[in-house]
């Protein structure tokens, strides 16, 4: 049984039977609370209704407390557990991964079980948590990548497009807004240009450097300076080997032609060990577990 906010509920009604709830808000504040307090009192009910063996969520705290109190055994899946359950690796900044680890803290409290799901191996702190791979979809290896491809999640400005089609003139760029000759974000149009890709210049959502690692794809992964969880995916993408990080309002035309210059001779570096399981794999485990009556 399927609850689901926002754009998971596009994501996942069209694979499984859906019901739309409420989403919380991305700053915290009194609308937040508000929408906290609603969502806990309509998934307690709904929890005492369903009768679940288990409650899995992506982080959502409303759910996994509401699991609590219903005492339900919980799974918390996400990225962001990254920062919470995991050692910061030496070079990273301390205060950006402390942010992130009090976010995500935050956000699984009540859950029996945390998967996170990166696309490096990282040594654990909580020796209860469960590191995982992110499941990368199937690339094509039909005909050798030539393309470059761009996508920027909060769009971008003229100034960036111009940098783009300075180095590399036949780019296809997608993002949610932008000037002419930007295309709207589109999955199947994605996928299909990510086969095509050589390189890709992109903000640094963990999904997309997983995909980029599975298939040895070269990364530029960009964040705007305020974005702790980017930028930290950047750096840590930059320790692979497989890419560089920078931030948005630095990305000139020289750094990206200086970046697709050296993107023939980024492969797949020593240092790219995957967790060695798969994310939907560790959900379905601890499930099990869960039901069986594991603590």
């Amino acid at each position: 049984r399927v609850f689901a906010g926002r754009d998971a509920v596009a994501a996942l009604a069209g694979v499984v039977t859906t019901t739309a709830i409420e989403s919380l808000p991305p700053v915290a504040g009194l609308e937040a609370l508000a929408t906290a307090a609603r969502r806990l009192r309509g998934d307690v009910a709904r929890i005492f209704a369903q009768r679940p063996d288990v409650v899995v969520s992506d982080g959502d705290l409303p759910s996994l407390c509401a699991a609590r109190v219903c005492g339900v055994p919980s799974v918390a899946v996400g990225h962001g557990l990254v920062f919470l359950v995991c050692a910061r690796p030496l070079g990273l900044p301390r205060l950006p991964w402390w942010r992130e680890a009090l976010k995500a803290g935050v956000a699984s409290l009540g859950a029996r079980r945390r998967i996170a799901v990166n696309f490096t191996r990282l040594p654990l702190r909580d020796p209860t948590a469960v590191l995982a791979a992110p499941r990368s979809v199937a690339r094509s290896t039909a005909a050798e990548p030539r393309e470059v491809l761009a996508y920027f999640r909060d769009g971008l400005d003229a100034r960036l497009l111009a940098a783009i089609r300075e180095a590399a003139p036949t780019a296809q760029i997608f993002a949610p807004r932008g000037p002419q000759g930007v295309r709207p974000p589109d999955r199947v149009a994605f996928a299909e240009a990510f086969a095509r890709a050589r390189a890709v210049i992109a903000t640094a959502g963990s999904q997309l450097i997983g995909e980029c690692v599975a298939s040895g794809t070269p990364l530029l992964a960009v964040h705007r300076r305020g974005d702790d969880e980017q930028r930290l995916n950047a750096e840590l993408l930059a320790r692979t080997g497989l890419g560089g990080s920078a931030a948005i309002d630095a990305v000139d035309a020289s750094m990206l032609r200086a970046f697709l210059e050296r993107a023939p001779l980024l492969r797949r570096h020593p240092a790219i060990v995957p967790p060695g399981i798969d994310a939907s794999t560790a959900v379905i485990d601890a499930c099990e577990q869960l039901a069986g009556g594991s603590p």
